[in-house]
């Protein structure tokens, strides 16, 4: 019904390393459908499913040269995040507000525009926009989007029960008629800004500073939008999780930026200055390890057959990575079950992309993905949870929530399940609360 794919799933990194960096000349290309990612722009399919050529090569050097330029804008963002969530010093979940945070952070890199609060408009409409497009992503819409056409009614009540929908025509029209318009209307805002930004760096490379033809820009907006809001708001919502019941751990890390600030005139440290907070560093990695935000990452496809230990990989393979699996590795990591930060001491001094691009073995967790396709957002990321921690520790205790007799109720990796998506996996609601520091 829809073709023979053969697929690995991978759950040793040095066959990882082996499969999609040794040869990731033939293994880097991502599977799309035109009609979720074209945007009538000639085939082209933004950061995440294009293949690695010349447009994608463009895009990947566009954002690290801008997030730098944004980086005190960014810090106000994390600054506002801390204020907004301990201010009532009651129960909370802080995960609207990490979304919240998490867009201003790629609106503003992308635009210079930004939402007011969780009920601002725009923040709804973005919020409401991204979930419907993660909706679309579940394994079961994929599949009848690539089902024969003629065999969709037949399959339809097997794959989706009860509901009718025609995907194809549904997943078109969330594109045409809800994304393109809202992205139509970033694109104009951000070349018409007298700011430099993200916006106007795409088009001046890809379009050399041509205006009113964006269909080219509109998938890696879409791209940047999506990846970047949920990804990032999902890795530091599983990191306040497991602190909030580790009072010892938040408190070497408040010990390390209490100590800088006395150093600085007061002032906090900014990402360049990692080395000064080890422990929370650290603590950031032990939590990814703990808790992937994605449990496969995104899926390689291999781009012509190739030999690898002797045997044929054919043409249109897909490549899935076990990331819970890979993170569990009992000789990589020992008492894998142990939360452990100090295992990461010694490896604090690069960033988490940078350890990306090291040797497999000197890889310290492989949660940004694979040779050509390490997550182009990376530096952003990281960026985003080292002022959203160094801000929210600084200002605040992470503690667990209180029912109403005054009990807490502790929020865990066991008393929280993870909401899994075919590419992000969020925790399902939760409540904590964020008390002032005196």
């Amino acid at each position: 019904m829809t073709g023979n794919k053969p697929t690995l799933v991978i759950a040793d990194p040095y066959m990882a390393h082996e499969l999609l960096v040794s040869n990731g000349k033939v293994t880097s290309n991502r599977f799309h459908n035109n009609d979720r990612h074209d945007f009538q722009s000639n085939n082209t399919p933004g950061l995440i499913l294009s293949a690695p050529d010349k447009y994608w090569n463009t895009l990947r050097k566009t954002g690290p040269r801008q997030l730098k330029k944004m980086t005190p804008v960014l810090r106000n963002e994390a600054r506002e995040f801390a204020d907004a969530i301990s201010s009532t010093n009651e129960n909370i979940n802080p995960t609207p507000y990490l979304l919240r945070t998490s867009l201003n952070f790629i609106l503003l890199t992308l635009s210079g525009v930004r939402t007011t609060s969780i009920e601002d408009p725009l923040f709804k409409k973005a919020t409401d926009m991204i979930k419907t497009s993660i909706l679309y992503t579940d394994f079961k819409y994929i599949f009848m989007q690539l089902v024969n056409p003629s065999l969709a009614s037949v399959v339809r009540p097997f794959i989706l029960g009860s509901n009718t929908i025609d995907v194809k025509r549904e997943v078109f029209k969330h594109y045409e008629y809800i994304l393109k318009p809202f992205y139509l209307e970033i694109i104009e805002k951000a070349l018409d800004s007298d700011q430099d930004n993200l916006v106007k760096a795409l088009n001046d490379e890809i379009n050399q500073g041509k205006r009113g033809y964006y269909n080219n820009l509109m998938p890696a907006i879409h791209d940047i939008i999506h990846a970047g809001t949920d990804t990032s708001a999902m890795t530091i919502a599983w990191g306040f999780i497991q602190i909030s019941t580790m009072p010892n751990i938040q408190k070497k890390i408040q010990d390390e930026i209490d100590l800088f600030v006395s150093k600085h005139e007061g002032r906090l440290p900014q990402f360049w200055e990692r080395e000064a907070v080890p422990y929370l560093i650290a603590t950031q990695r032990e939590c990814f390890r703990m808790r992937p935000t994605t449990d496969f990452g995104v899926i390689h496809e291999a781009a012509e057959d190739f030999e690898w230990r002797g045997n044929i990989i054919p043409s249109g393979t897909f490549f899935m990575t076990n990331m819970i699996e890979m993170h569990m590795d009992p000789v990589k990591y020992p008492n894998p079950l142990e939360f452990k930060p100090e295992r990461f001491l010694d490896k604090t001094k690069d960033s988490m992309f940078a350890s990306a691009n090291h040797k497999i073995e000197e890889r310290d967790q492989y949660n940004f993905g694979w040779g050509r396709r390490l997550c182009v957002g990376a530096h952003l990321a990281e960026n985003q949870m080292f002022n959203v921690w160094v801000e929210t520790l600084y200002k605040c205790n992470i503690m667990p929530a209180l029912n109403k007799n005054g009990h807490e109720l502790p929020a865990t990796l066991t008393t929280v399940p993870p909401n899994s998506g075919p590419v992000v996996t969020g925790p399902h609601p939760f409540e904590l609360r964020f008390i002032r520091r005196n």
